[in-house]
């Protein structure tokens, strides 16, 4: 039995896991004050904690190496010894990794899919990829961090993300609670964002050669209902596939769950 737990822009879920299925979860605002930042973790692991954890693992959108969060810019967090801090108060040990990267094990041993991308559509973007059946995690276990690459003028993120959308809104003058609100509120920023969201997907196919790119994260409900268009953007625009096999996009059945079973799985990886 493992505790996983991932920690995203907005929320914080962790869940009590057995036999990769979600036994307990639960769900807080994410705390970005790196004073209060250990007690929140700590507080969750706390709420969850039964004599029969083995383990901990943690998914935090930001780069990591080994177990230290080099940086979580949507977060606001630095440098932080996360595994360390862990395993030092519960003496269990403990392993983290980028967030896209759990949903990305997640989906692909729950799965059974060898070759995917899985990104992570929320306040933030990123990626994490399976090749060949393992977890590809970049130099020195420091995670990808393919939002912060670029697309037109701006960052993958600065086009495809929950900020994006709320930005394009402010600066249209409108008046937008949420990144949905703003992708239904208005036809221009909604187009413009699957345009940018297609040429993603067909930059992510060139780049890393999927059998299966699935998406998740909070605003996954929110384009799922453009599925099918974005599967045509693949079979048109996907110039490096001619000839080649299809390549298939779909909204991540583990989605809802993905990010604390990932977690969990570190632990057995």
């Amino acid at each position: 039995m493992y505790i996983g737990i991932d920690i995203g822009g907005t929320k914080t879920k962790a869940a009590l896991v057995n036999e990769n299925a979600v036994v307990n979860k639960v769900c807080i605002p994410t705390n970005k004050d790196s004073a209060q930042f250990f007690d929140m973790l700590f507080g969750v692991i706390d709420g969850l904690l039964v004599p029969e954890v083995e383990g901990i693992g943690i998914g935090i959108a930001g780069m990591v190496e080994g177990g230290k969060l080099l940086s979580a810019f949507n977060l606001g967090l630095d440098n932080l010894d996360i595994a360390e801090a862990v395993q030092a108060k519960y003496n269990l040990p403990c392993k983290i990794m980028n967030d896209a990267a759990c949903f990305a094990i997640a989906e692909g041993f729950l799965g059974q899919t060898e070759n995917l991308v899985y990104l992570t559509l929320g306040t933030g973007i990123n990626v994490g990829v399976i090749n060949g059946g393992r977890l590809f995690p970049g130099a020195n276990s420091a995670s990808l961090e393919y939002g912060q690459t670029t697309l037109f003028d701006k960052t993958v993120e600065g086009c495809v993300s929950g900020k994006a959308l709320l930005k394009a809104a402010a600066d249209a003058g409108l008046q937008c609670d949420t990144p949905e609100e703003a992708f239904q509120k208005s036809v221009v920023i909604r187009e413009k964002f699957l345009f940018s969201l297609e040429t993603v997907l067909v930059n992510i196919c060139n780049t890393y050669r999927p059998q299966k790119i699935f998406i998740g994260g909070g605003l996954a409900p929110m384009v799922a209902p453009h599925i099918a268009r974005l599967g045509t953007a693949l079979s048109t625009k996907n110039y490096g596939y001619r000839n080649a096999p299809a390549v298939s996009v779909e909204v991540s059945a583990v989605a809802a769950d993905g990010g604390v079973l990932g977690a969990a799985m570190l632990m057995q990886i």
